[in-house]
């Protein structure tokens, strides 16, 4: 079993190309992952740096881990 959560940044006026004002942006996500049952959680993850417009790297690292 996979659980996954994602943490957005919401932002009034837009920093990155491609975006709105109030759009949501991905900038980490959180994997555990449970192989059998009694089986210590595999964790994995994913953060910005902040320097540039995270989407593209999320995207890509979130497939990677799935």
């Amino acid at each position: 079993m996979h659980f996954v959560w994602i943490e957005n940044l919401l932002e009034v006026l837009p920093r990155f190309e491609r975006s709105r004002p109030w759009q949501k942006i991905p900038f980490a996500w959180h994997k555990l992952t449970l192989k059998a049952e009694g089986s210590k959680p595999e964790h994995a993850s994913f953060l910005t740096d902040g320097k540039e417009d995270p989407r593209p790297k999320f995207v890509h690292s979130l497939l990677d881990a799935i």
